[in-house]
């Protein structure tokens, strides 16, 4: 067996303990929506050693499985080779979803965690739907492996540039003001935009903290009256800095987003 995959499992299965949870289900995402994620974000890989870019891992208290498609059924398969997982081969008649094996594989009362940060609305929705009819419980929990991946890398660090207007079109400062105006027309009072090309967009800066994608790790608040770029802010240059002063844009650490959304109240 592969002691150092199985081990991981296992240090999952002490967090699950820990936690009063029955199952867990890991994702191949970030909290940016990203299909290409830095690697302190590639937390399916590290628990299963398979390093597609399309997979989900479900971990239970007695089995261990990964669920990816036809793409990667092979590479896959030799990944996990030696160690406890079992392949799901996704899309395979013969192969239950993910909710459909854990209803039938789990008593009614079981609960299954995620991390909320890292799994899409309308995906965990999906999965309450189902789980819930069979009288599972689906429960958003704080990042498990913030506590059970020791030598987790950091958050990429590298520096941001300012693309040329030319490049561009169109200032940022423009690009602000018609997003505001389609939240009036749409009755909101502010956007949250977490997706890391819509941040470079909106910006017109650019990033090298995924491979081969352009695009720095932030969120923006955009409000009637401010935006607020959350950032490592080490990451920014007296330049930039300059340059988002001119546009308008606010800047904040980061981490500091969560609790800035806790405070938010519409204004």
């Amino acid at each position: 067996m592969n002691s150092g995959i199985d081990g991981r499992v296992e240090r999952m299965r002490g967090f699950m303990r820990d936690n009063n949870l029955d199952a867990f289900i890991i994702v191949s995402s970030d909290p940016h929506s990203s299909e290409y994620v830095a690697d302190c974000w590639k937390s399916r890989e590290w628990i299963s050693g398979f390093d597609g870019s399309a997979g989900t891992a479900v971990i239970t208290h007695d089995r261990a499985l990964l669920w990816t498609d036809s793409r990667y059924w092979l590479a896959a398969e030799k990944a996990l080779e030696g160690t406890s997982y079992q392949l799901m081969k996704d899309g395979a008649a013969a192969t239950p979803s993910i909710t459909a094996w854990i209803c039938a594989n789990l008593a009614q009362g079981s609960r299954v965690g995620v991390d909320g940060c890292v799994c899409s609305i309308a995906e965990t929705k999906a999965w309450n739907n189902e789980l819930s009819s069979a009288g599972i419980m689906l429960e958003a929990v704080p990042d498990p492996f913030a506590v059970i991946w020791e030598d987790r890398p950091s958050l990429p660090a590298g520096k941001v540039d300012i693309m040329p207007l030319e490049c561009c079109g169109e200032r940022s400062s423009e690009k602000l003001f018609r997003l505001r105006e389609v939240m009036v027309s749409s009755g909101a009072d502010g956007m949250l935009v977490t997706m890391l090309d819509e941040v470079a967009w909106l910006t017109n800066l650019r990033g090298c903290d995924v491979d081969y994608n352009p695009v720095f790790v932030a969120y923006m608040l955009v409000t009637p009256d401010k935006a607020t770029l959350f950032v490592n802010e080490a990451k920014l240059s007296s330049q930039v800095r300059e340059y988002l002063e001119n546009e308008g844009i606010y800047t904040a650490e980061y981490e500091d987003v969560w609790q800035s959304l806790e405070k938010y109240d519409g204004e």
